[in-house]
Parts: C-alpha cells; sequence; structure tokens
C-alpha cells in the first residue's frame, strides 16, 4: 500500500542529515517517522528510524542556516507536468516539493520515491519525544521498503 510524502513527513518531523547521489537522481533524508494516536485518554507514539529516498530528483536549493537537526513545519507539493525524461523512466507526473523547516528551506522536482524503515516501530507513551544528539546519521536502505506518492 502506497503511503503519501504528508504521512511520511510531517509537523515537526526531524531531518537528522540529507544526501544527494548524482549518480542515481536521488536525494535521501535520515529522519524519525512518527504518528500519534491515543489510548484510554493518553497520547501514544509510534516511532521507527527510515531512509526516505526521492527519486529523479533535480532543480535542488537548499537555503538551511543550523549545524542542529533540522525540524519540517511544513511540506507542500504541486504538479509541474510530465517529467523531462518521463519517457525513458515511464513515469508521467513529476512535482515540486517545498518543504518548509524552522532552520530554512528545501526545494526539488521529483516524481516519486520510497521509504526504507530501518529499525522496529517503538511505541512512546511520553507526551514529549526527546531527539537524542547520539543517533548516528545513516542512510541505509535496508529494510521494509514502502513505496510513496507526491499527490493522490
Amino acid at each position: 500500500m502506497k503511503k503519501s510524502i504528508y504521512e511520511l513527513l510531517g509537523h515537526d518531523t526531524y531531518i537528522y542529515g540529507y544526501g544527494f547521489n548524482s549518480e542515481k537522481h536521488e536525494l535521501y533524508f535520515d529522519v524519525d517517522i512518527f504518528k500519534n494516536s491515543t489510548s484510554n485518554n493518553n497520547y501514544m507514539y509510534k516511532v521507527y528510524p527510515a531512509t526516505i529516498v526521492f527519486k529523479n530528483v533535480w532543480d535542488i536549493t537548499i537555503e538551511i542556516s543550523t549545524d542542529n537537526d533540522i525540524i519540517i513545519s511544513q511540506v507542500e507539493a504541486v504538479y509541474c507536468g510530465i517529467p523531462r525524461n518521463g519517457e525513458y523512466i515511464n513515469c508521467k507526473k513529476e512535482y515540486v516539493v517545498n518543504i518548509e523547516c524552522l532552520q530554512g528551506s528545501i526545494s526539488f522536482k521529483t516524481i516519486g520515491g520510497v521509504l526504507v524503515q530501518k529499525g522496529e516501530e517503538v511505541i512512546l507513551d511520553e507526551t514529549y519525544i526527546g531527539i537524542s544528539s547520539k543517533r548516528p546519521i545513516s542512510f541505509c536502505m535496508e529494510g521494509n521498503i514502502v513505496e510513496f506518492t507526491i499527490k493522490d
């Protein structure tokens, strides 16, 4: 089952690191995916480490001012037509993705990508999720892989 980019990169998602593979035209984000829910009137969080891989990426602009983790405040994706190499990659939709962060912004064109779940889901019942400064940055491609879409 495909997920939406809005399910993956929500408000307050931390980006621990990012990288670009110019040979594959892929943009990588090392993140923790979390979703909140309630159980017995208590907030619960399901959290797991993940690598998000955007495919067929180009026209990247990164304007980030920080030496710490990057925190997403808003994600917006707008359809911009058929990819310039659409016939070759067998894809008919390309999007401009704008990720607004507390520390700046990231913008790029892409057709979508995959989420790689790198570890088991952990359930937390705390009202605050602490971020460890000791968490290593990893663009691991081993784990449960789920394709995601930009827009339905």
